[in-house]
Parts: structure tokens; sequence; C-alpha cells
């Protein structure tokens, strides 16, 4: 716009310098046309003068005809100074239509100016309240936004706590479903566990009668073949008058100890129950402590097999197996108070 503005008053300045030399040379121009005009004036006056000292001999037509030339020269000079006031007088107004054009642009150039420094205005206002209204705008949305994912999240809170109150109350009925399971479990495994135990005492009991009826047929059978080995030991000590060597005796107490023993492993392994459901592989060994009437005193587990209830099993079939049976000789009888059992045999 400071562009425009300068390129219409270099026009202006240009055509006011143009109007200016115009009157000027038109001026000049009428100066030096009037100088040989009044030199021929001055001329023909002298020369009119002369003429008419001796128009004693002129007729009074040349007379008339001198004048009209007169006349005629004298138009002719007004015509030239209308002209030429009439040039100064358009010079003039050129100059003054020059100046007012100059002033004419200088004015709309200062309003074009100021208007367009009022639209950089309107349009630095019409920025700023776009910048405003974006600004509003953004700040809108960032608060819909910040309200759309405070309402997200309060339902997905309220869908976490939901969720976690059904989590919640499943893993409370199931685990009262657990609690009464097990309960069952446990009722059931009591009753099975007592019905074993009452069938091991009817078994146990039952096994006690016959192994005291064994017992004693055991020691009547023994008593027999004491009785016997005496008369035998008092024949041949009779026979060949001595007695019956330390080594003997020895080999007579092995043999007893090996009877008993198996005697009291074949009980045990007879109240054995295998658990199902269990690697054949499985070994254990168990140390036994009785009493000198056959009570268990202690069981130690010498060699786990590494399964609790496999475990468990051997040492409940040696509780079941109690009493065991021992010798009536109280040295053969300390020789079993602790043996060692091998599960399976």
């Amino acid at each position: 716009m400071k562009g425009l503005n300068k390129e219409l008053l270099a026009e202006n300045l240009v055509g006011i310098l143009s109007a200016v030399t115009i009157v000027v040379a038109i001026i000049v121009s009428a100066f030096w046309v009037s100088q040989p005009e009044k030199l021929t004036t001055t001329t023909t006056q002298t020369d009119v003068s002369v003429q008419t000292m001796q128009a004693t001999s002129v007729d009074s037509q040349a007379l008339e005809d001198l004048y009209a030339q007169r006349q005629q020269e004298i138009e002719a000079e007004a015509q030239q100074k209308a002209a030429e006031q009439a040039a100064i007088a358009a010079a003039k107004l050129a100059a003054e239509k020059a100046k007012r054009d100059t002033e004419k642009a200088k004015r709309d150039a200062e309003k074009a100016k100021q208007q367009a420094e009022q639209a950089k205005r309107d349009a630095e206002k019409l920025k700023q309240q776009a910048e405003s209204a974006k600004a509003q705008a953004e700040k809108e949305r960032q608060t819909a936004e910040a309200a759309r994912k405070a309402e997200a999240e309060r339902k997905a809170e309220a869908e976490r706590k939901a969720e976690a109150e059904r989590k919640a109350e499943a893993e409370r009925k199931a685990e009262a479903e657990r609690k009464a399971e097990a309960e069952r479990k446990a009722e059931a495994e009591r009753k099975a566990e007592a019905e074993r135990k009452a069938e091991a005492e009817r078994k146990a009991e039952a096994e006690r009668k016959a192994e005291a009826e064994r017992k004693a047929e055991a020691e009547r059978k023994a008593e027999a073949a004491r009785k016997a080995e005496a008369a035998k030991r008092a024949a041949i000590a009779a026979s060949i008058g001595e007695t019956i060597s330390d080594a003997d005796a020895s080999a007579q107490k092995s043999q007893a100890i090996a009877h008993f023993s198996g005697i009291i492993g074949e009980r045990i392994r007879g109240q054995w129950v295998i658990p199902a459901k269990l690697s054949p592989d499985l070994t254990a060994r168990v140390r036994v402590n009785l009493s000198a009437s056959g009570a268990i005193e202690s069981i130690t587990m010498i060699q786990s097999s590494g399964n609790v209830g496999f475990d468990n099993s051997v040492k409940e079939a040696v509780y079941r197996a109690a009493p065991l049976p021992m010798p009536d000789n109280p040295e053969w009888a300390a020789a079993l108070r602790e043996i060692t059992i091998r599960f399976p045999k």
C-alpha cells in the first residue's frame, strides 16, 4: 500500500511540473512575440503620423483603409492577449487542477493507507477473534474430553468394582462349596476311617484270637519240641555222658529268631493296604521297636519311599498288626525287640 501511495504522489508531481513548464513556456513565447509587435506598432504609429501629415494628398478612402487595417491589428493584438491570458488561465487552472489532483491523490493515498491500516487492524482483530474462538473451542474440546475420560474412568471403575464383587462373590461361593465339599469328604473319610478302624479292630481281634490260638498251639508245639529235645538231649547225654555244646544252643537261638522274625514280617505285611495309583517301584524300610509282649513302642522310617501316602500306609500296617507274636524265651524275645521290615518284601 505504501508503494502504491508513493507511485501516485510521483505521478502527480510529474503532472504539476509538466503544467508549470507549459505555463512558463507560454509566458516566455508571449513575451518575445509581443516585443516585435510593439516595435511594429511604434513604427506603424510613426508611419501613420507621417502619413497623416501627408494626408492632404491622400484620399479619404485610403485613410479609411488604413484605419481598418489598424483596427484589425488592434483586434489581433487583443485576441493575442486574450489567448495569452487564456493560456495563462488554463495553465493556472491546470496547475490548480494538478495541485488538487495531487492533494486528492495524497488524500486518497492517506485514506487508502488508513483503510489498509484499518483493514490490517480488522484482520488482526479477526485473527485474534479466530484464535480466541479456536482457543475457546480447544478449551471446550479439552473440557469435553476430560469429562468423557472421567465418565469412562468412572464407568470402568464401576465395572471393575462390579467385576471384583462378582469375583469375590464367586470366590465366596466357591470357597463355601469347597469347604462344604471338604467337610463332606472329611466326614466321609472320618466315616470310612471309623469303618476301617472298626474293621481293622475286628480283624485285629480275630487275628489276636487266631494268633493266640496259633501262639498257644505254637507254645504247645514248642513245649512238646522242648520236651522232646530235652528228652533227646538227656538220652544222648545219658548215652554219651556229655551235655549239649554252646554251638548247638546258639544255632537253636538263631533259628528261633529267624522263625519269629519271619512270622512278624508276614503278619505286618498282611495288614498292609497298598495305596491305589502309586508307582509299583516305590519301596520303604521301617524300624519297629517292640515290647516283650509284642506291643508297638515306636516306628522309625529309616528309608522313605518319597511318597507320604505310601509311607503312612506302611506305618498303619504295623499298628494294625499289633500286638505281634514274641517267643517265651526271654533271651530270644530280647533279640526281637528291634526289627527292620522292607515294603514290599
